[in-house]
């Protein structure tokens, strides 16, 4: 290999213009056969699948425009059905108070009208003026006479549940206060029922009869253990041991809880 780089040298000393024609007749013919192919460079270098991935990028970059401007009109038509919603929620509103005022005033005028003549009476008319002049009272309905006109039933509304404690409160108001004023001339007996008034007249009940029934379960009790352990010792701690339990259940309990409507007093 040596002598050959060797020999190369040597000739290329003793002819240079034989070696410098025939490099310049190399370049000249790689240059015309480049040219005469056609080709061209180009510095943009792309990786094999790289236009596919491309065209589905592409693909799901339409689809996802697609969807946003299928939700942009799907939120208008929200926007538009809920401006309607709130129109009819108002026009309702407004209904609704008008029904309950048309409803006020066929009652009164029922009542004034003579629509049942028993019910014109002066003293069932002082009692339903009372009543609807009362705070916390929503309605009052006409009044229901018996056959035999010996009697009457008027439906008050309260403006709250009868499991409220205004409520509660609304049917000792009226027992106390409203009814007497109205009845003090005299001729007629008032009466205050309904679900409200049934818990409120058992839960007085039970609460004055409460001490009673606890001391005559201590003392049963209290001479039960005595006769059976002949100690003062456990019957003393077992009615010690009532006397908190039934304090911490006086302590939790509450009132029964009653459906959640608007009930008649």
């Amino acid at each position: 290999m040596s002598g050959l780089l060797r020999r190369l040298g040597l000739l290329c000393v003793r002819r240079p213009y034989v070696v410098v024609t025939v490099w310049v007749f190399v370049v000249l013919a790689t240059g015309s056969g480049v040219l005469l192919a056609g080709t061209r460079t180009t510095n943009d270098i792309t990786l094999p699948g790289t236009d596919l991935q491309g065209a589905t990028l592409q693909g799901r970059a339409g689809r996802l425009a697609a969807q946003g401007r299928s939700l942009q009109c799907r939120a208008h038509d929200l926007k538009r059905t809920r401006a309607g919603l709130q129109r009819r929620k108002r026009r309702l509103e407004k209904d609704g108070k008008a029904a309950r005022a048309l409803r006020a005033e066929l009652s009164r005028l029922l009542t004034a009208a003579g629509a049942e003549p028993r019910a014109t009476d002066p003293r069932l008319v002082r009692i339903q003026e009372a009543l609807a002049r009362t705070s916390g009272v929503a309605s009052v309905a006409p009044p229901c006479v018996n056959e035999g006109g010996s009697a009457a039933v008027l439906s008050v509304t309260a403006t709250t549940r009868p499991a409220d404690p205004v409520t509660a409160e609304l049917v000792g108001r009226l027992r106390g206060t409203v009814l007497p004023a109205a009845t003090e001339a005299g001729g007629v007996t008032v009466y205050v029922g309904g679900v409200t008034a049934a818990y409120d007249d058992l839960a007085t009940l039970i609460s004055n009869r409460l001490p009673l029934v606890i001391g005559v379960v201590l003392a049963l009790s209290f001479r039960v253990l005595l006769v059976a352990f002949r100690s003062l010792l456990v019957p003393l701690k077992a009615i010690l041991c009532n006397l908190l339990a039934v304090g911490a259940r006086s302590v939790s309990s509450r009132r029964p809880r009653l459906p959640r409507r608007r009930g008649v007093v």
